[in-house]
């Protein structure tokens, strides 16, 4: 086993570890925007098939050579910022299942139609540089449990911070009490590589992990 097998090997060992022992229902998103195909590659024959990609080019690009290759069963997920000139083509990627980043009612439109199946962005750190929804009364007003496929809603912890661990927190349980005041079957998604543990604590359904399945 070369180096960087043996790497993602021991990661991802301890990333389902740590789901075993804290959320055994959680999956884990690998997110591979900065890692090359063959370590994709080697994720997928160790047992993962959920994906996230946070460009749309990089996004088809890799979804196209992944099912060139036959391997079909991935499920892939946009977990970025969604330009308005990239919407058909992301609609057009294969095996997109899943969108993470729906963080405006116009963006919202323009997929209420689609088979991909959507989680609302919340800014439950309420910080400027984020984009997302702040208000439930904005959900609540927008009417959103009428959209069939919004299957959940998306977070991320606090970006400025003197007490990582406690912020983190006071997000990932303000993002649980939204799913409990609008519909107790959301799927929550939250958690990435320096904070999956915290979001495990709050059940999240998926966790999107990337720099450290691949680092040293």
């Amino acid at each position: 086993m070369n180096s960087i097998n043996s790497i993602i090997t021991s990661k991802l060992n301890i990333i389902n570890n740590d789901i075993k022992l804290i959320s055994p229902k959680t999956q884990l998103l690998a997110v591979t925007k900065n890692t090359s195909l063959e370590n994709i590659q080697i994720l997928y024959d160790l047992g993962v098939r959920n994906f996230g990609e946070n460009r749309v080019t990089q996004l088809m690009e890799r979804s196209e050579f992944f099912k060139h290759k036959g391997l079909i069963d991935i499920n892939w997920h946009m977990i970025g910022k969604i330009q308005s000139n990239k919407i058909n083509k992301l609609k057009s990627v294969y095996n997109l299942k899943f969108i993470h980043s729906i963080d405006s009612i116009k963006l919202l439109e323009k997929f209420k139609d689609s088979e991909i199946k959507l989680f609302i962005q919340i800014n439950t750190s309420e910080e400027t540089e984020k984009s997302g929804f702040i208000s439930i009364e904005k959900l609540k007003d927008l009417n959103i449990l009428s959209y069939e496929n919004i299957v959940g809603l998306m977070t991320m912890s606090k970006l400025r911070t003197d007490n990582f661990v406690h912020d983190a927190e006071i997000c990932f349980k303000k993002l649980s009490l939204f799913k409990d005041h609008l519909n107790k079957n959301y799927l929550l998604s939250m958690g990435m590589s320096n904070d999956y543990k915290i979001a495990l604590k709050y059940k999240s359904d998926f966790i999107r992990v990337g720099s450290f399945l691949f680092s040293k």
